[in-house]
């Protein structure tokens, strides 16, 4: 019996792009929507990693996604633009029914996921 590797923030990423390539009749909207989730949790969780290690951060609130952000773009504002607008993407995913939500939306958000995860690992390396 081979013994599992321990679950990292990497792998919301992989499943949601993984999930990109299956097809399911009758609730493709319902997959667009969690990739997307998916996708963004793995950013916020390595962001909430990162800053609580690396910067000593504490959420102090019921807000922590958006003390996330503000404590990201303390850092570096450009790289919290990009996780704004995935902060936004899962919003509407997670709670916005009326907007349809297709593939191409999906993989697009799975692609600045990573670009945005990537850049989140690499603050770690920063002095």
């Amino acid at each position: 019996m081979t013994e599992e590797k321990p679950f990292t923030w990497h792998d919301f990423l992989d499943l949601a792009d993984r999930i990109t390539k299956i097809s399911f009749d009758n609730i493709e909207e319902a997959k667009c929507r969690t990739i997307i989730s998916r996708a963004y949790y793995a950013c916020y969780h390595k962001a909430l990693d990162l800053l609580k290690e690396k910067y000593h951060f504490v959420p102090s609130g019921e807000h922590k996604h958006k003390e996330v952000l503000d404590t990201l773009r303390y850092y570096n504002s450009s790289l919290a633009d990009e996780f704004s607008d995935l902060l936004d993407d899962r919003a509407t995913a997670d709670y916005t029914v009326e907007k349809r939500i297709d593939i191409k939306k999906a993989k697009m958000v799975v692609l600045q996921s990573k670009q945005v995860f990537t850049a989140i690992k690499e603050m770690y390396k920063l002095p």
